[in-house]
């Protein structure tokens, strides 16, 4: 895994020289300006992880190999459905040296496991998952600031198995965008990706189908690192403190309990998720697929890695656990036969029997950056690795 990694790493654009000529093309390819600025943004990565598969943890390392400043992940002791949970990168694991060696987000980078701890007493929680998985994530931006954020640096939160493109990222750490600029309202602060969707292995992608996330917010946007004077706070769903923006304090856009606010409030690392003001960027110009492949996702800017879990088990404990639990996931079955649409997805196609309505788009097909992991040899052990636990999983239950 290693040396697979580094040779990974050793393709990767260098960051300390800029081109001026190849910065403004850059900025271009996604409709923005380039004021000839000469010093990189600092960008501050969040996530929360939990079970995730070490080949999403690589790829989206691989993206942001050398540009993030922080990789600030959160662990909790629950899923967001309330299940009990064993932590995995614990003081000492043998998994948090893994996620801490200097070749998977390179040398300079911090990365750090942080923990949120449930209470046992489901009296004191929130009884909606999301509220939970917001709570969460909130104990992003505390780390960031520990870490030294200042309000001109860069905040992204993602979940561990999405990234930004590199190109898109090195373009916000150097292009004029709006967002960016000193002196933010606030109000409408994010930047949101248009995200392509790989499910299971690299061959099969999910056609006409662009997502929003990571997203990311300029500094001064952000709890803990903006000026919390100017800025209001804002009352939340859960005790008036946790979860979604209360009607009226900025959900939906809808500010009318603030009416003479100018300044609005900060986002919480929760809010970037499902606060609304944002603005989702794609490719444009030279970089326009829509020419060569008009079924295809258009434009994408980042990129989602869904499905591409090392084992049966575990792909069945997310579905039943986490965020959107689907009560049958354990059902004695086989996973294709479990209903559940996109793991579906992922089965038909890497099978070779897609669905008319989940016909993917093929790897060799994309046209536009593609994923630094996704090499040759690892597109092959993946498919041949993802359709042989599938068999095996359809030959334990048909012998039931």
């Amino acid at each position: 895994m290693k040396n697979f990694i580094l040779k990974i790493a050793s393709k990767v654009e260098t960051l300390n020289d800029i081109n001026m000529t190849r910065e403004a093309e850059r900025c271009a390819s996604y409709g923005f300006g380039y004021d000839n600025r000469t010093m990189r943004r600092r960008v501050f990565m969040g996530a929360l992880i939990a079970d995730d598969p070490w080949d999403t943890i690589e790829a989206i390392a691989a993206k942001g190999y050398g540009i993030y400043h922080t990789v600030a992940f959160i662990e909790s002791n629950t899923t967001q459905s309330y299940f009990p949970r064993e932590l995995r990168f614990t003081p000492g694991s043998f998994d948090l040296a893994l996620l801490q060696r200097d070749e998977l987000f390179g040398p300079d980078t911090i990365v750090t496991v942080d923990f949120y701890f449930d209470s046992m007493n489901s009296s004191l929680n929130s009884k909606d998952p999301l509220v939970r998985e917001h709570m969460q994530r909130d104990r992003i931006a505390p780390r960031w600031k520990m870490n030294g954020m200042q309000p001109d640096d860069i905040g992204i939160v993602m979940d561990t198995d999405e990234t930004f493109s590199r190109d898109f990222l090195h373009a916000l750490q150097i292009c004029d965008v709006p967002e960016f600029r000193p002196d933010q309202d606030c109000r409408s602060p994010k930047i949101l990706a248009s995200t392509i969707v790989f499910e299971g292995i690299p061959e099969c992608i999910v056609r006409e189908k662009l997502l929003w996330h990571p997203d990311a917010v300029l500094g001064e946007c952000i709890e803990y690192i903006g000026n919390e004077t100017l800025h209001p706070p804002v009352l939340r769903e859960f005790n008036g403190i946790h979860g979604k923006r209360a009607e009226g304090y900025g959900r939906n856009q809808n500010f009318d309990k603030m009416p003479n606010v100018s300044l609005h409030p900060l986002l919480s690392a929760g809010d970037f998720r499902n606060y609304e003001g944002g603005r989702q960027i794609g490719m444009v110009g030279q970089y326009n697929w829509t020419s060569v492949e008009s079924d295809q996702p258009i434009g994408a800017t980042g990129y989602h890695f869904h499905n591409f879990f090392a084992n049966v088990s575990t792909i069945r404990r997310k579905y039943r656990t986490y965020g959107h639990p689907q009560e049958h996931a354990f059902e004695e079955k086989p996973l294709g036969q479990l209903e559940i649409y996109d793991l579906s997805h992922a089965i038909n196609c890497t099978m070779g029997q897609p669905h008319v309505e989940q016909i993917s788009t093929t790897y060799d097909q994309m046209i536009g950056p593609k994923p630094l992991y996704f090499t040759d040899e690892y597109r092959k052990r993946r498919s041949e690795f993802f359709r042989r636990i599938i068999e095996e999983d359809e030959q334990e239950y048909s012998n039931k």
